[in-house]
């Protein structure tokens, strides 16, 4: 997978959207919600929304301006679903690649 490019500085969002109710289900109601994005052991935490409505889950940092810059390297972006005492498997967020670069205005 490559990596998605994001510039340091501005607002980042993720949504996590469910295509029907079935979908939906496996998820929700649920007991927790976290996400982060992570520079090797480091993590930065992101503010969680869910839009039971439109079946979505949205992860949002508002600050980034000290995120690092990830050079040659990649930092990662994962959600954590915690249903019923168990956390749910998310192969399509686990990881995703990015790369941070330097370029926002402030």
């Amino acid at each position: 997978m490559q990596p998605a490019e994001f510039k340091r500085g501005a607002t980042f969002k993720a949504d996590l959207s469910f295509d029907d109710d079935d979908e939906w289900a496996l998820v929700y109601p649920h007991d927790s919600v976290e996400a982060a994005v992570k520079f090797g052991h480091r993590r930065y935490p992101l503010a969680i929304t869910v839009d039971p409505v439109n079946r979505k889950i949205t992860a949002v940092a508002d600050d980034t301006a000290n995120w690092p810059i990830t050079g040659t390297g990649l930092a990662s972006f994962d959600y954590w679903i915690t249903k019923g005492g168990e956390r749910l498997p998310f192969p399509g967020s686990h990881n995703v690649p990015l790369k941070i670069i330097e370029g926002a205005t402030r």
